[in-house]
């Protein structure tokens, strides 16, 4: 398999050294501040869970399945497996 090495025909404009670490800390820390967001979600997630698990077994069942189906939504939103609101 040969790759198509063909360019647009443009030159590439070199970065700085500077540039490019500025590039680079933007991107690592937008990726550690979405890591945190999907724990934080996460654990909110585990505790509505939770909160309604322990609601269906102690007799409170519509404040059980509220909270089950709420924290199952949130852990879904917080895995990308449901469109965010702003999507």
């Amino acid at each position: 398999m040969v790759l198509d090495t063909e360019t647009d025909g443009g030159t590439a404009s070199p970065m700085s050294q500077d540039e490019q670490y500025a590039v680079v800390y933007a991107a690592v820390t937008d990726a550690l501040y979405d890591v945190l967001g999907t724990i934080a979600l996460l654990g909110f997630a585990l505790l509505f869970v939770y909160l309604g698990a322990r609601g269906l077994v102690e007799g409170f069942a519509e404040a059980g399945v509220l909270f089950l189906v709420f924290g199952l939504v949130v852990a879904a939103w917080a895995l990308d497996i449901v469109p965010t609101v702003r999507d």
